[in-house]
């Protein structure tokens, strides 16, 4: 078959097989019940994933797998394409039987991947473990257990060796919880497990028992892969990519068309949610269609939020998500604990419930840095259409979902926002969707996001209860060398740090936000006051031209006004230059001084 070699191992055992799909090689052997991985475009290499079954028998010792060893390769089609089926088996009378099945992608980069375990004793054994893809863990084992992703969202995506992203996570849930467990860090080299959560599970004589489908791929970036999963899932996540401003609003019927006409000024796509009106007639096929019509005429597309007790199965959340689909309504989320959980439907967000003062502020930055984080957060409550100015919490509140965030929630019609609020959608559109990490610093939190290249984003937040000056040093943010320093609120270029960032005073529950560029002997973009990527999405180049000037291209999408601040090697401060452009500007920047 082709892309498969079948090659013999030698004596009684059974055939190996050498498989070269997209970037993937592996190296599939039955004797030792594991599969050796290969990036055939990085020096990634991961030997020894194997599947992982713990059961006990009566007498507390362990099963081990049976010593009859068979594999089979056949070919699947499916609206996928075609796809490589190999089926390892590991049987005999007394011993666990073992099926590991792995499918691979003929033109894909991925593999999908079940197992299942039977009972062939004569006694009823204790399963302890069914973990379909796992490396580096055993019995023996325990450091890894106390890592373990949340069940809402199984996928994890860790930067590997070279230009390598790995992909680990599960695309059904149907039966069991699952879960991944890491050795240590974000790193490859250490164990890893996918595994079902499985509780005083017993296996009678002959039972067996399946797990849910895992998922492991390779790649060259983040977001592709965690659409690839989505895809794989069923979610259909295409369309959510970073970089697209991605609005979600309620609306009445009547109120619908001026709703998707304001937000369609700010961002390129829109999911409109029926509002109560529409929304209690749910179970009316006809109002639904209704309102998706006229929603797709507009332009928008359709969502809705389901609303489910603590601990609703994901099957019924599905089942409900393919009925809404039925009539309509392509993107559906799930509302599970007062938080809006985007692992059943389009609509990949995560909202907090209106809350104030630091709580609402310590739920924003607990949630924004847990191993679960979702692939978009979405601001919420601080986007509430209201009376009084927006406090410090709530800008804080804000910066956090904006910076981890990509799409937003808008919980108001966007035309009853007041002038504060709208300012700060143009300026969190779209949304950056950044990986975050946080540090403690004095009086409270620093969250370090990484922007485009080596800059990063920090957003030191006031957590105590009386205002206090906030500053950091370059090892508590996980950074060395001198940097140019911009704050982005006061719109002020503050010169090149060597170690630390000054302290500056900060309300309590409120926060400052920085950019920082490692110096380079070139011109360069240190910061923008037209977007919270602070020059990272909006400033697309800052290219040299033969008259010794510079070409400054940017680009978002809708109408932007604001500066841009260029650092200039040999100046002693930042060049501000005033901007007011639609869509894209590109416009000529004067030579250093004493140049030209």
């Amino acid at each position: 078959m082709q892309g498969v070699s079948l090659l013999r191992t030698g004596g009684a055992s059974p055939r190996a097989a050498q498989i070269e799909a997209g970037r993937l090689r592996l190296w599939l052997d039955p004797a030792a019940l594991s599969l050796d991985l290969r990036d055939a475009q990085s020096p990634l290499a991961l030997p020894g994933i194997t599947p992982w079954v713990e059961a006990l028998a009566p007498d507390g010792a362990a099963l081990r797998p049976g010593p009859k060893r068979t594999l089979s390769v056949g070919e699947l089609k499916g609206r996928g394409g075609p796809a490589l089926r190999l089926e390892l088996q590991a049987m005999g009378r007394g011993f666990l039987g073992v099926r590991w099945t792995l499918e691979i992608a003929g033109a894909g980069d991925g593999l999908a991947c079940t197992l299942a375990a039977e009972n062939r004793t004569q006694h009823r054994v204790e399963l302890r473990t069914l973990a379909p893809l796992a490396r580096g863990i055993g019995a023996a084992t325990e450091a890894p257990r106390a890592r373990a992703s949340g069940p809402h969202l199984p996928v994890h995506i860790v930067k590997g060796e070279g230009d390598a992203f790995l992909a680990l996570g599960f695309t059904t849930e149907l039966r069991y919880r699952a879960r991944l467990r890491l050795g240590s860090g974000l790193t490859l080299e250490p164990a890893f497990a996918l595994e079902n959560v499985i509780t005083a599970r017993t296996l009678e004589p002959g039972e067996a028992i399946e797990s849910e489908r895992a998922w492991l791929a390779l790649g060259a970036e983040e977001a592709s892969l965690l659409a690839e999963w989505a895809r794989r899932a069923g979610l259909e996540m295409d369309a959510r990519v970073p970089g697209r401003a991605v609005l979600v609003t309620e609306a009445s019927r009547h109120g619908l068309p001026a709703a998707v006409q304001a937000l369609r000024r700010l961002g390129d796509l829109v999911v409109a949610e029926a509002q109560d009106d529409v929304a209690s007639a749910k179970r009316d096929p006809r109002a639904l269609q209704e309102f998706a019509s006229e929603a797709k005429a507009l332009g928008a597309m359709v969502g809705s939020t389901l609303r489910a007790e603590a601990g609703s199965p994901r099957a019924e959340l599905a089942a409900e998500c393919a009925a809404l689909r039925s009539r309509g309504v392509e993107h559906v989320a799930g509302r599970a604990e007062e938080t809006t959980l985007g692992s059943v439907g389009l609509i990949d967000t995560l909202r907090l419930p209106v809350a104030s003062g630091p709580e609402a502020v310590g739920r924003a930055l607990d949630l924004a840095f847990t191993g679960q984080r979702l692939w978009r957060l979405d601001p919420g409550p601080a986007l509430l259409a209201g009376g009084s100015p927006p406090s410090q919490e709530e800008r804080t509140q804000f910066c956090v979902f904006a910076l981890a965030g990509g799409a937003l929630r808008i919980a108001a019609d966007p035309r009853g926002l007041d002038a504060l609020r709208t300012h700060w959608l143009r300026l969190a559109t779209p949304g950056l969707a950044r990986s975050a990490v946080a540090v403690a610093i004095p009086g409270g939190r620093a969250l370090v996001v990484s922007l485009v290249g080596d800059r990063r984003a920090v957003l030191l937040v006031n957590e105590s209860s009386a205002a206090r000056p906030l500053g950091a040093t370059f090892r508590t943010l996980g950074m060395t060398g001198a940097h140019h320093v911009f704050e982005f609120w006061p719109a002020l270029a503050l010169g090149e740090a060597q170690e630390a960032l000054e302290p500056a005073p900060v309300e309590a529950g409120g926060s400052r936000l920085l950019a920082l560029t490692p110096v380079a002997p070139r011109p360069q973009v240190i910061g923008t006051t037209l977007h919270l990527g602070m020059g990272s999405l909006e400033a697309s180049g800052l290219r040299p031209r033969e008259d010794g000037s510079l070409l400054l291209s940017l680009r978002l999408p809708g109408a932007r006004s604001g500066a841009v601040f260029i650092a200039f090697p040999g100046e002693a401060g930042a060049r501000r230059i005033e901007v007011s452009f639609e869509d894209a500007l590109s416009l000529v920047v004067p030579p250093a001084q004493g140049e030209g």
